[in-house]
């Protein structure tokens, strides 16, 4: 497939080119994203934007957001995709795990499915800003899930300290 995309390119001349390309970013957002971002050079309004459907996902106009978990990593492996910088992936996550927290502690959800999906998800963010460097900038922000989580724990022996305490 590549490699005839490759040859069809390889046949286009410049005119033909832009043509194609014009098409691309008027047919599809995710090309019209990544040109945002890409162009732009300032990543927010896209990142803003995902976070805005991540927290659709698990708190809608109506309902308990069914499904929000498989909806919103849906999201964030599409904004993988597009996205330039892995620190803006990393901010969705750990954004996707404050929405986790939040809907937990609304909805007093305390099945293990969704506890593990949690933890999971949790440590993924924390694995990942140790790996990026980023600890100045998301390590207050993890605590405060940890933290949040911990306040609310219904059930005993459930936390997300453990998970926080092995990163940092």
């Amino acid at each position: 497939m590549k490699a005839n995309f490759t040859r069809h390119l390889a046949e286009l001349d410049e005119d033909q080119l832009r043509h194609e390309l014009n098409e691309l970013y008027g047919r599809f957002d995710n090309v019209r994203d990544y040109y945002k971002m890409e162009l732009a050079g300032d990543t927010e309004v896209v990142v803003t934007k995902y976070k805005k459907k991540i927290h659709h996902c698990f708190f809608p106009g109506r309902g308990r957001g069914k499904r929000a978990r498989s909806q919103s990593r849906a999201l964030i492996k599409e904004f993988r995709q597009i996205s330039i910088f892995p620190a803006d992936v990393l901010e969705l996550e750990i954004h996707r795990t404050q929405a986790m927290v939040d809907w937990i502690i609304k909805w007093y959800n305390e099945s293990d499915a969704y506890f593990n999906s949690l933890q999971t998800a949790f440590e993924a963010c924390c694995k990942a800003t140790v790996a990026q460097q980023l600890e100045d900038r998301y390590q207050d922000q993890l605590r405060g899930i940890a933290q949040t989580y911990q306040g609310y724990r219904r059930r005993g022996g459930r936390s997300l300290e453990g998970i926080y305490l092995r990163f940092f």
